[in-house]
């Protein structure tokens, strides 16, 4: 029910618009899932595409981005990369940056309401500017990720069915640790994030493969 086995494969397209937290602001988002390879391994790849809008106005060019993972049985996926390319107004890049999981960051969607899950992985995020590096930072995650069960939420959407989860997170960088709680709703039969506190991201519409969620 919390996951939607859509999303995870090849060719299929996502589109969807989330509220920025300010009045008529809003991303908008394109992603399209294709095979891919990762150090001589066969991943699964979503590409996507997104641009921030002001008064239906888009500003500040848009960014690129590719997320690298594997599929482990049905209801599990391990992140593996992330990439972000930065383009300003002109099309013209001006930032790289990628992210690494190690271990690879591992998703489930094979809980009852009530179990929980840890991982435990280094985060490492490297920043390039006209080729040349700029920052390199690593982080330390634990994070304990609690299936609270399904309940109806209402949103931009309407009221919809959606899977509660609860992440815990400690993030330590240079010895010094930083705990975080969020909670994320995700629709049963879409598999899309619909909303989540703190914090925007309630969807305000969206497609699946043309399909209205």
């Amino acid at each position: 029910m919390c996951f939607n086995e859509d999303l995870t494969t090849v060719e299929t397209t996502i589109n969807y618009r989330v509220l920025a937290g300010v009045e008529d602001d809003y991303f908008d988002f394109s992603q399209e899932v294709v095979s891919a390879e990762l150090d001589g391994e066969s991943v699964i790849a979503v590409r996507g595409r997104s641009e921030y809008y002001s008064n239906d106005v888009v500003q500040g060019g848009f960014t690129e981005s590719v997320n690298y993972s594997q599929i482990v049985g049905p209801f599990m996926l391990r992140g593996l990369r992330n990439e972000f390319r930065r383009f300003d107004e002109t099309g013209t890049e001006v930032q790289f940056s990628f992210n690494t999981f190690e271990p690879p960051r591992e998703t489930r969607f094979d809980l009852s309401a009530g179990d929980s899950y840890e991982s435990e992985f280094t985060f490492e995020q490297q920043v390039e500017q006209d080729g040349i590096v700029t920052s390199v930072d690593n982080f330390e995650f634990h994070v304990v990720t609690r299936f609270d069960g399904i309940e109806e939420i209402t949103t931009p959407l309407g009221t919809r069915a959606a899977c509660r989860f609860t992440e815990t997170t400690t993030q330590t960088m240079m010895g010094v640790p930083t705990e975080n709680e969020q909670t994320f709703w995700i629709g049963v039969g879409n598999g899309l994030v619909l909303d989540s506190e703190p914090g925007a991201g309630e969807i305000i519409s969206g497609t699946i493969n043309g399909v209205e969620i």
